[in-house]
């Protein structure tokens, strides 16, 4: 059974993933503080929230909004970005983020 804090962040999950149209998993191993920190800003910028949550408390969070086959994407140090106006905003935020060379963020799905 979780603890109502987890389930409070499992609801969260779950109404991101209902209301989001636009849904990016990456991988943010191995990018420094300052450089997660200049792509949570760019991200704020086009209206895309960047959260790192438990791959557990994702992975239920998404069950319960309908989303099953998270399995193989939700394995190590996964960051989510959620845009709920444009669904391309993230990819087009990361792929500057790529083209700058400020980082080696890896899109899992």
């Amino acid at each position: 059974m979780p603890t109502q804090e987890k389930a409070v962040v499992i609801n969260e999950i779950q109404n991101r993933f209902e209301k989001c149209s636009g849904i990016y998993f990456t991988n943010y191993q191995g990018i420094s503080v300052a450089k997660i920190t200049e792509l949570r800003d760019k991200f704020r910028e086009k209206n895309v929230e960047f959260k790192v949550t438990k791959n557990t408390l994702t992975r239920i969070g998404a069950e319960n909004a309908g989303y099953d086959d998270l399995n193989d994407i939700l394995s190590g140090m996964v960051g989510i970005a959620y845009s709920e106006d444009d669904p391309a905003a993230p990819a087009k935020v990361i792929r500057e983020f790529k083209k700058g060379k400020k980082g080696d963020l890896d899109v899992l799905g």
